[in-house]
């Protein structure tokens, strides 16, 4: 009866590694979640304007802080922005980075934050932000009310997880027959 258990917890721990991506050291993706309200007449929002998506930072060497992708959707806005896909790159502030996201008609995402090191994404694991949109030739149409930049789980861990959860599953099962 053990070594049936063994076999089977075994065998759904390899399965899940191997369906895992391979974890590269560094690499951390933030979901960026806010809510936005409109500065100006003419713009609005249908109920809402909420930001969703994510932002995927790589922090190993030789290049800490390089961003590998960006992909932030806004939903409610009037008129109609992004989704938010372009790197416009990054700039210091005081205590942190504005990091820049266009759309395909240069609309731009103006995500503000505070980091480890002004001006850098090194060591950076989310938390608060500030953020703007704004179209081209134009300030600041919608201003953020709330948001935040929040660590996702890693995929290979949450794979892990959800295999070692299935053996245990797989076990007891096995246990009461």
């Amino acid at each position: 009866m053990f070594s049936a258990f063994r076999n089977t917890t075994l065998a759904a721990i390899v399965a899940g590694l191997a369906l895992s991506s391979p974890a590269r050291a560094g690499v951390i993706t933030l979901d960026v979640s806010g809510t936005m309200t409109p500065a100006f007449p003419g713009f609005g929002c249908s109920p809402t304007c909420t930001l969703g998506g994510d932002i995927v930072i790589d922090n190993s060497l030789p290049a800490p802080g390089t961003i590998l992708s960006e992909h932030v959707t806004a939903t409610g806005f009037l008129p109609t922005v992004g989704p938010f896909t372009v790197n416009g790159g990054i700039s210091g502030i005081s205590g942190g980075v504005d990091l820049s996201i266009f759309d395909a008609a240069h609309d731009q995402l103006s995500l503000l934050f505070a980091t480890p090191t002004a001006g850098s994404l090194v060591g950076y694991a989310g938390g608060p932000l500030s953020a703007a949109i704004s179209p081209p030739f134009f300030g600041d149409a919608w201003l953020l009310s709330s948001g935040s930049l929040t660590p996702a789980p890693e995929p290979p861990s949450l794979v892990l997880l959800l295999s070692a959860l299935a053996g245990l599953g797989m076990a007891l099962r096995l246990r009461r027959d």
